[in-house]
């Protein structure tokens, strides 16, 4: 799991899987880890002019082939938005939200979340776990850092994502996790 240097120095304590177990974290990942919406999203649901005028958001409203873009330089930096899943307030079971794999790519994130008792949720649109495709899940990472939001996700190495965000706020760091015990492998 990655999270961008911006989440890191403002909770220093999701440098390690521990800042993210248990109900005493819930509430600080459902605070921080809202959902990406895609430029359609943001102009039909969030813009009070529906994008007909321009704003700090969407320069305007987007074409058929950028409706389900999560950044598009100079036109659409992205938007994160609280929704009832994070509310903790009415939705005891909150959740922060989690950038996972596309379907067909190993992931071991819900069991992870389950097993390590972590309040994040994936809900992206592609297949069974609602991972995102992976030119999206670079959409997010830009947005998040246009947007100087917060947004953790399964990554690998290596990927020019790396280099491009290196020696900013938002370079990547790696969540410390403990080794998968004997057990653990052998039910993967």
């Amino acid at each position: 799991w990655y999270i961008p240097l911006h989440t890191a120095k403002t909770e220093p304590s999701l440098f390690h899987y521990s800042g993210f177990m248990g109900e005493e974290n819930r509430q600080k990942l459902s605070k921080l880890f809202k959902r990406p919406k895609t430029w359609l999203q943001y102009c039909d649901e969030m813009s009070p002019t529906q994008c007909s005028t321009p704003d700090d958001t969407a320069a305007r409203y987007p074409d058929a082939v950028d409706y389900e873009k999560y950044f598009v330089p100079g036109l659409f930096q992205g938007y994160f938005k609280a929704t009832e899943n994070n509310n903790c307030t009415s939705t005891p079971n909150c959740t922060g939200h989690f950038v996972d794999f596309p379907c067909g790519w190993t992931s071991n994130f819900e069991p992870m979340a389950y097993h390590l008792n972590i309040a994040l949720e994936s809900e992206g649109p592609d297949g069974p776990h609602n991972g995102y495709p992976f030119i999206k899940m670079q959409e997010i990472w830009r947005a998040a850092n246009a947007t100087k939001n917060h947004v953790v996700m399964l990554f690998f190495k290596p990927e020019s994502l790396f280099q491009e965000f290196s020696n900013t706020d938002y370079a990547f760091q790696r969540v410390t996790f403990p080794e998968p015990t004997e057990e653990c492998m052998k039910s993967r």
